[in-house]
């Protein structure tokens, strides 16, 4: 990174304490590669919830993060209230995890 913006190492480290040290960086992430996972099916899936209530919010949420095969969701307006990203190993697992799990969550 210092050779790409043209500092030296240890100027360029130091910057980037002082901009995690302000918050302007607040974490990293690490990038996996889903199909070395075994994940080969990515699909999102587009949710619409009866209730529209805290609570109700609150539950669909609280499901949604049991379950490890949701990798995003996303909150949206219009005909649908959540964008959920899945990611599984085959359709077999897609298809059960929508039948067994996502139809029986909380105002899903």
């Amino acid at each position: 990174m210092a050779e790409r913006v043209g500092l030296s190492p240890s100027p360029c480290l130091r910057r980037v304490k002082q901009l995690e040290a302000s918050g302007l960086i607040s974490g990293y992430v690490a990038l996996l590669d889903r199909r070395k996972a075994k994940l080969d099916v990515l699909a999102y899936v587009e949710v619409q919830v009866d209730r529209h209530s805290e609570e109700a919010a609150e539950a669909f949420k609280q499901a949604v993060l049991r379950e490890p095969e949701v990798v995003g969701c996303y909150v949206m307006t219009g005909g649908y209230d959540y964008l959920l990203k899945v990611a599984v190993p085959n359709l077999d697992a897609y298809a059960d995890f929508t039948m067994k799990r996502l139809l029986k969550m909380p105002a899903g």
